[in-house]
């Protein structure tokens, strides 16, 4: 059992470990830095991710090229450091990384930040939403009891409660419908 346990603590180590690593060995190998620049530009990784990737690839006796890499990468940026990209890193909860030249990150940071309150106000609503269900569950389980002045007021407590979130949605979606879209 304990080699069991063992075995298992080492796999799992393996797999995290693994899932850190910036790069394969097959990437390495089959050198399309072009490819991976362009990607890790549209994606927005930091310029230290190369240096990441050549020590990696070091232990397999191979080097970057950084300078198809690096022209690659800053085509990626183009389309990462625009306003609607910037707008719906925000939308989906992401993190704006600070890779595109001054002026640029100035000017998409309005779009990210529209894009990031549109999750944000999502995020409020889904909580209320999880609240009510949880009230809905405990007026389900009151149902089941005998009725009782005080388990009445309690009922109406309830319902109350969940007529309140029932508002609060619909005022959230309406300033959700705010950020709902990439301004033009």
């Amino acid at each position: 059992m304990l080699k069991l346990a063992t075995f298992s603590s080492i796999s799992v180590a393996a797999v995290v470990l693994a899932s850190c690593a910036p790069i394969s060995e097959d990437a390495c190998r089959g050198g399309n830095w072009g490819s991976i620049g362009l990607e890790d530009g549209k994606d927005g990784k930091p310029l230290s991710i190369l240096e990441k990737y050549a020590e990696k690839c070091a232990e397999f006796g191979i080097s970057p090229d950084q300078d198809v890499y690096l022209a690659a990468r800053q085509s990626g940026l183009q389309f990462y450091c625009t306003p609607q990209n910037a707008y719906q890193v925000g939308r989906d909860g992401g993190r704006l990384n600070k890779v595109c030249e001054p002026g640029i990150q100035a000017s998409i940071s309005p779009a990210f930040n529209q894009g990031q309150r549109y999750f944000e106000v999502t995020e409020e609503i889904r909580r209320i939403r999880d609240r009510q269900d949880d009230l809905r569950d405990q007026l389900d389980d009151l149902r089941d009891l005998a009725p009782t002045e005080g388990l009445d007021a309690r009922r109406l407590t309830i319902k109350s409660k969940i007529e309140d979130l029932r508002h609060d949605i619909f005022m959230l979606d309406l300033e959700r419908d705010r950020f709902e879209a990439f301004p033009s």
